[in-house]
């Protein structure tokens, strides 16, 4: 399990030295991973970084808006993707969670995203609501707005699948419980899904 205690630092009035609520996490191996969740609108996004198996965690600045991250997911040990509210929007990293670089281009900035997930580093699809989703085919450059035809089996828990690779090269399957996208009629599964269906229409 993951220390609840890791979420960005509840700065507020109210706060009181606490955290604020995580909402999923992706670990490229067995010692680095990245948490992320809800952030204050009234200061800078953070994601939570470790590279010791979570025995000790570091902030890192994604944005300067704040906001909430719903999902994170990544294609490989360097590159990944995050995405939520209108304040964190959707962002890339290239360097396994060091640094982040904003994709968000003619994205209507109202949006909220609720999941995210990647054929590789140009096809990139969000969760949007009422089981519509936006793709992009070159890396975020321009969005595309696009519904599933069908419900399939979204699922009512709304479980993110992720895939995180271990030292001997081998995949293992990780799951992280999403409320946002089972809220939304999405699931990981269902997103994934019509992430493979689209990229077989592009091809």
């Amino acid at each position: 399990s993951i220390n609840s205690q890791v979420g960005s630092p509840d700065n507020s009035s109210s706060g009181g030295g606490s955290t604020k609520d995580l909402k999923s996490g992706w670990f490229i191996d067995a010692n680095t991973g990245i948490v992320v969740g809800q952030s204050l609108n009234t200061t800078p996004g953070y994601v939570s970084r470790t590279t010791n198996g979570g025995i000790n965690w570091t902030y890192i600045q994604y944005n300067d808006t704040g906001g909430t991250v719903n999902g994170i997911y990544f294609i490989n040990s360097n590159t990944g993707f995050i995405a939520g509210s209108e304040r964190a929007r959707v962002h890339k990293t290239t360097d396994a969670g060091l640094t982040w670089l904003d994709i968000s281009n003619g994205l209507p900035y109202a949006n909220s995203y609720f999941a995210v997930t990647a054929i590789d580093a140009n096809k990139i699809f969000l969760a949007f609501t009422n089981r519509s989703y936006y793709f992009t085919t070159n890396g975020g450059t321009s969005w595309t707005l696009d519904t599933m035809t069908t419900a399939g089996s979204a699922g009512a828990t709304g479980r993110w699948q992720g895939f995180a690779g271990n030292s001997g090269g081998r995949r293992r399957q990780q799951r992280v419980h999403d409320q946002s996208a089972a809220r939304h009629a999405w699931s990981g599964q269902s997103l994934r899904r019509a992430a493979r269906a689209r990229a077989r229409r592009l091809a």
